[in-house]
């Protein structure tokens, strides 16, 4: 048996003093993997140690007592959200609703998960709860209660929100979450790749949005962007810098202010696109040899749907910027979104031996890997970018639950 690290706190010391044991001092459910060794496991700071734990108490013998005592007294909100994550998955009863308000939104979003794993959809005070986490702080909190409502009843805000999910950055989390949630309610009613840029996820939302309205129990919702709106003014002064431009000489200061005009120009919304698009292209015929110019362009295709222009803008800055870490793993992402995966992962790869402390490359090839299917090696991936950012939990720690429970693997992009 392993021994006690020498700063345990010295609640979990009394707690595993009584960790197998029931009314009378009887074991409750004894058996070989539940040890303190494995208690004091989902305390480590080791993810590896963390998720062998969890996959021990997930398979083996386990004392639901103890880790209701663990969750109810551990500072550790990863130790937290990973007992509730065991107790909803093992069928143990468990005290959802003061999970469900825990100050940690990991813990609320496992325990909104938990509400319809473990069948507690019918609980009155259950069901407050997630309905005021459909206004949560975070948006992966908000996407598992939404789908946990929906999962059970039919509920337009609920519907909103996981449809809102999808105009999310598609570097985040977020908006895999929210077509994983979709997929698994409403499966081929849902055309969603995040990889494919900001129209895409527009068109899917719409798309979405009007087949959902089609059902009885949904009322219809506006569309996004509809084709009457004016041109927002950030499309209007992109166009009109555009034509003072035209004239100008390389090198002017007239094309500098247009191309800082088009790189800080943020927004999702076609009409914005367009005109940056514009910008851009023009750029690219009076500068051509500005590494960074053809990495802002090849962004903007891949935001706009346009994979294949995207990778040759991405092609051609990776030529002029060889040692740049981020513009490797931006054109890891574009390869993956036009299906090009085994280069792709070499992307990826060279980016993190670019800059060995990101995380950001490892994250998007464990999510690689665990599309494709080859678990063993995303595990390891995602536990190797949890020790570099143990808080970023959206990105790892929810998608090594969905691998410890052998969920099904879905292809969804980054």
């Amino acid at each position: 048996m392993r021994a006690f690290p020498s700063a345990l706190p010295v609640f979990l010391l009394a707690l595993l003093a009584f960790a197998c044991a029931g009314p009378g001092g009887e074991k409750n459910n004894p058996g070989p993997d539940l040890t303190v060794s494995r208690l004091a496991d989902l305390e480590s700071d080791e993810p590896a140690l963390r998720f062998e734990a969890v996959q021990a108490l997930l398979e083996g013998a386990r004392s639901p007592d103890a880790l209701r005592r663990l969750a109810a007294a551990s500072p550790s909100s990863r130790a937290r959200a990973w007992v509730v994550f065991i107790l909803a998955r093992t069928g143990a009863s468990i005290d959802l609703p003061a999970f469900l308000s825990d100050p940690s939104p990991e813990v609320r979003y496992r325990a909104a998960e938990a509400a319809s794993v473990s069948g507690r959809m019918n609980d009155r005070a259950v069901r407050d709860k997630l309905d005021l986490l459909l206004d949560d702080d975070d948006p992966m909190v908000r996407i598992a209660a939404a789908w946990a409502i929906l999962s059970s009843f039919p509920d337009a805000r609920a519907r909103d929100v996981l449809i809102n999910g999808l105009s999310r950055n598609s570097r985040t989390f977020a908006a895999r979450e929210a077509a994983l949630r979709l997929i698994d309610l409403y499966g081929p009613l849902v055309d969603f790749d995040a990889a494919r840029g900001y129209t895409h996820q527009d068109m899917a939302r719409q798309v979405l949005a009007v087949k959902l309205a089609g059902l009885p129990e949904f009322a219809a919702i506006p569309a996004w962007f509809p084709a009457t709106d004016p041109p927002p003014p950030e499309a209007t002064l992109l166009h009109e810098r555009l034509e003072q431009a035209g004239a100008a000489a390389p090198g002017s200061s007239d094309l500098s202010l247009l191309w800082k005009a088009a790189v800080d120009v943020e927004s999702r919304h076609p009409q914005i696109i367009k005109e940056r698009l514009a910008v851009l292209e023009f750029l690219l015929d009076r500068i051509y040899n500005e590494g960074f110019l053809h990495a802002d362009a090849a962004l903007t295709y891949l935001n706009a749907g346009r994979t294949h222009e995207a990778l040759m803008q991405y092609r051609r800055a990776v030529s002029l910027l060889p040692g740049d870490a981020a513009l490797r793993n931006d054109f890891g992402i574009a390869l993956e979104a036009g299906g090009w995966d085994d280069e792709a992962e070499a992307a990826y790869r060279q980016s993190a031996e670019l800059d060995p402390g990101d995380e950001v490359p490892l994250l998007n090839l464990g999510h690689l890997f665990f599309k494709q299917g080859r678990i063993g090696e995303a595990e390891e991936i995602l536990l190797a970018a949890e020790r570099l950012a143990p808080d970023r939990w959206p990105y790892h720690r929810a998608l090594l639950g969905r691998i410890v429970h052998g969920e099904a693997v879905v292809r969804v992009g980054e």
